[in-house]
């Protein structure tokens, strides 16, 4: 299928700015060619029927400039939505005589703005939704960089001061803009304080990997398809548009004899480092997410095992993970029996724990290199253990001290709340050298 807007008129001599009508040809192949005229009209003189939009130039007014970038951004509405309708009602055999026409019908009948932060609410208050609270969290996170990128566009772009970013005029090229966007996001909101003053973050950031951004991504698909689902959109953009493929370097974890070195360190003069030593050290012992440990209960122990449903898997995949405590698990938890309150251990914020790991490990003199793979420039880096070290190194640490004894994932992945064949289970563990060794001995 084909669209192509048509101005018949040319810019007229005797009276120059005379606004013109916006004709839509769309044809699919020799079954359909139909040709209606639009609401939309536009200055011949600015009209560029190459890029099918009106040009902005710097010499123009203000008014002039706000006037064609809100024509050129209905028009960018108005061609996906008909991209999708004729898909939709295509595959639906649904394609009469008169479809161009009441497809426009369709198109103007309906709101010619669809806020952002009002759908994105929805989709997180839906309550035929089901998602766990940290993926919410997750979510929140994107919906609130989508409405700075708004603000962004609005203060960068002269002629777009009224930008309103509507799903339905999303695309490939308003998608590669949005990754461009929040990868720089760290640094466009340094430049542009007044953003963060409207809509702040959470925490401060650096520039964003290509790991995180497919991530990001890929929630912001899933939410496209609630839009879809919900009558919001016609189709997902997604379907044309590739996200960058995720990619990890060989997980870092702490050894056995590491963990213990730390356990055994003395920190009695610095109390609340001790503390967060023992947390860490038991986390190690644990192998859970740091939102499941923090939750953690004193009634949550019971018979020697911790038992709990993973926050990230409870409205997914809601089974219970029961883990034996160690003999070193057990003692911390009896060191902290008397803590007042019903968490099961002490707990300072996450970011704050993960600053306290990386001096944990500092003053057990646990420092060794370690080839990591950076995360923003893809290159490999050697680095001190103790400068990457944070919270999901302990589930690491568990994971693969347990899977190279044992070897068997499922078996892992019961104590982890990994389902059978995750793919994300192979992140936690290596084949490490003395794996290797012992399985080309088996036929030796």
């Amino acid at each position: 299928m084909r669209q192509k807007f048509i101005v018949l008129a040319k810019a007229s001599k005797k009276n120059p700015g005379e606004n013109k009508p916006i004709y839509l040809r769309v044809s699919d192949g020799v079954a359909h060619d139909w040709k209606e005229r639009t609401p939309f009209v536009v200055d011949p003189a600015v009209w560029n029927a190459d890029r099918q939009e009106a040009t902005i130039k710097p010499i123009m007014s203000s008014t002039d400039r706000e006037t064609w970038g809100e024509l050129n951004m209905k028009l960018a509405q108005l061609r996906n939505f008909i991209n999708q309708k004729f898909t939709k009602d295509k595959i639906a055999n649904s394609v009469g005589s008169n479809w161009l026409e009441e497809a426009l019908a369709e198109f103007f009948a309906k709101p010619q703005e669809i806020s952002i932060h009002e759908i994105t609410s929805k989709f997180l208050t839906d309550p035929n939704h089901n998602i766990a609270d940290s993926r919410k969290k997750q979510f929140a996170v994107l919906f609130r960089s989508l409405e700075r990128y708004q603000l962004y566009v609005r203060l960068t772009r002269p002629h777009m001061k009224k930008y309103c970013l509507d799903i339905r005029e999303i695309d490939s090229e308003r998608l590669n803009d949005l990754w461009n966007y929040m990868r720089d996001e760290a640094t466009i909101l340094d430049k542009y304080p007044e953003i963060e003053a409207e809509i702040p973050r959470r925490k401060k950031t650096d520039v964003r990997s290509t790991n995180t951004l497919a991530g990001i991504f890929k929630r912001f698909r899933a939410f496209l398809n609630w839009c879809i689902g919900n009558n919001y959109l016609e189709s997902n953009p997604f379907d044309h548009y590739h996200i960058e493929s995720e990619l990890y370097g060989t997980p870092v974890y702490l050894t056995t004899e590491e963990v213990k070195k730390i356990y055994a360190t003395d920190m009695s003069s610095d109390p609340e480092l001790e503390m967060q030593r023992d947390i860490f050290v038991f986390h190690c012992n644990i192998g859970c997410r740091v939102g499941d440990l923090m939750d953690f209960k004193k009634t949550d122990v019971v018979k020697g095992f911790i038992s709990y449903i993973p926050d990230k898997t409870i409205n997914e995949n809601p089974r219970t993970v029961s883990v034996p405590l160690n003999d070193t698990a057990k003692a911390i938890v009896k060191k902290y029996k008397n803590t007042p309150g019903d968490k099961l251990l002490p707990f300072i914020r996450s970011q704050d724990y993960n600053d306290s790991i990386k001096k944990i490990l500092r003053s057990a003199k646990i420092t060794r290199q370690v080839v990591i793979l950076d995360p923003v420039t893809r290159t490999e880096q050697k680095v001190s253990i103790a400068s990457i070290a944070s919270s999901h190194m302990a589930r690491r640490t568990f994971v693969g001290n347990i899977y190279k004894q044992v070897k068997d994932p499922n078996l892992v992945g019961a104590l982890t709340g990994h389902v059978e064949g995750s793919r994300a289970f192979s992140r936690y563990r290596a084949i490490d050298d003395d794996m290797k060794k012992e399985l080309v001995n088996i036929i030796g």
